[in-house]
């Protein structure tokens, strides 16, 4: 195959179509956290997020220029494929040629649509910016591995496992310690500007508390997600390339395989302690490279390229058909029609300057509906709500607040309720309409 100047635009254009008729996952979060910013809200202090604050603020700059929308968001996930995948090209032509880089694009593409790719959240942004800390690494521009690394860790906190193979790279490569300290001068200035944002915000002591004493250490302790013994299979199986490794016979060649190695398997720790595939994005550049190395550079491909070929296409081809076949034309998730129910009531009965309260159900519907909640917004999940105090500080916005409406989904069995909350909540409000089978909308009791 020869990669000409048309070939990557018509391959991605090609998935963008793909895309658009296959199911899209709108994360609550990448709507709410970026409209509450963009009405004057301060994450931490107002907005509990464990994660680190970069993805958020991005958003909600986009957000002001594109206007907050799932028209908006799937277009910010399309841009942030995109630039995945041609800096997946870029690396691997200069790595291993043109026809190399083709490929790796097209096993990026693939490997980032099954591992549920099609939407925004941390780990999909963490991808391009671990591949440019190896890439950096590699040519030995240490300051823009530093830098990039500090964009990495104010995305997600899990950049922090990159730092194994980083060691590793500079063992192996012989690397001057001394440049550890170049690459600090190049985490500097993402480090200054972000501590200077929260200092003239005042949010200094809410950042440590949920970024990173809750986010690093209260955080994992929830009970781990593990997967079964088919989903551990389905997500780790393209590290079962890295069996082919001794047969690469040049030594500079395999320790490069062995570096893509290391960062792709650590890329991975996200899956820690909740394990979804989409973790695995961030690990997914580094799995392209090295699939593509091993079919070009291990002995036996000499002897079997056409075989090696055409397994390596079939194999591809046949989980993009099936990943295809069970998500295309399906609806995109949180978008079941009683959302568009409670959405369509919400206008009718509220004003804009109204405040509405979401319970037990999805918070996008806030940016949705162009309504706020009271002051502060925390996850309604035991590991947050059953932090001393935390009840209380809603209950409290509720008080001084007192929403027009509250959206609620009725509990499942045996799902966390937050009983002080939920007291509060129906000792002061009470149905005025019930939304397919599990859906209610609340408003105050009259006698308020």
């Amino acid at each position: 195959m020869t990669a000409n100047k048309f070939s990557l635009p018509l391959v991605f254009l090609a998935f963008i179509i793909i895309l658009s008729q296959t199911q899209f996952t709108p994360w609550p979060e990448m709507l709410l956290w970026p409209y509450l910013i963009n009405h004057g809200w301060l994450a931490y202090r107002d907005i509990a997020i464990a994660h680190s604050p970069l993805l958020p603020y991005l958003l909600a700059g986009y957000y002001k220029f594109f206007g907050e929308s799932l028209l908006s968001l799937k277009i910010f996930s399309w841009i942030l494929v995109l630039f995945s995948a041609l800096l997946t090209y870029f690396i691997a032509k200069k790595l291993f040629g043109k026809n190399p880089a083709l490929a790796a694009f097209l096993l990026f593409l693939v490997l980032q649509y099954r591992y549920e790719g099609n939407g925004v959240w941390f780990d999909v942004l963490l991808a391009p910016l671990f591949l440019l800390v190896y890439f950096s690494l590699k040519e030995k521009k240490y300051v823009w591995f530093g830098f990039f690394w500090a964009l990495a860790f104010f995305v997600k906190q899990t950049a922090v496992w990159l730092l194994i193979p980083v060691l590793f790279t500079f063992i192996s490569r012989k690397f001057p310690v001394p440049k550890l300290f170049t690459a600090f001068l190049g985490a500097l200035p993402v480090l200054l500007v972000i501590l200077f944002f929260l200092i003239i915000s005042r949010d200094i002591p809410y950042y440590f508390f949920w970024s990173i004493q809750f986010g690093l250490f209260i955080l994992p302790r929830m009970p781990p997600q593990y997967p079964s013994l088919s989903q551990f299979v389905s997500g780790s199986w393209p590290f079962l390339i890295a069996f082919f490794i001794p047969l690469i016979k040049s030594s500079p060649r395999r320790q490069i395989s062995l570096e893509l190695l290391f960062f792709g398997f650590f890329s991975a720790f996200g899956v820690i302690p909740r394990w979804e595939l989409f973790h695995f994005q961030p690990a997914l550049p580094f799995l392209s490279l090295l699939v593509v190395q091993i079919l070009q550079h291990a002995s036996w491909v000499g002897r079997y390229s056409k075989l090696a070929l055409g397994i390596f296409v079939t194999v591809f081809a046949v989980i993009f058909i099936f990943h295809t076949k069970n998500i295309l034309f399906r609806p995109d998730r949180f978008s079941e029609p009683e959302v568009s129910q409670a959405e369509i009531y919400t206008l009718a009965h509220t004003l804009p300057g109204d405040t509405i309260f979401i319970l037990n159900w999805w918070d996008s519907l806030y940016a949705q509906t162009g309504r706020l909640p009271p002051k502060p917004w925390v996850p309604q999940l035991p590991q947050y709500l059953s932090l001393p105090g935390m009840q209380e500080a809603l209950i409290a916005g509720l008080s001084s607040h007192p929403p027009k409406l509250i959206l609620f989904k009725l509990y499942d069995s045996g799902s966390y309720i937050p009983k002080k909350l939920d007291a509060y909540i129906f000792s002061h409000y009470t149905e005025v309409i019930f939304i397919g089978n599990q859906y209610e909308v609340l408003a105050p009791i009259r006698n308020e």
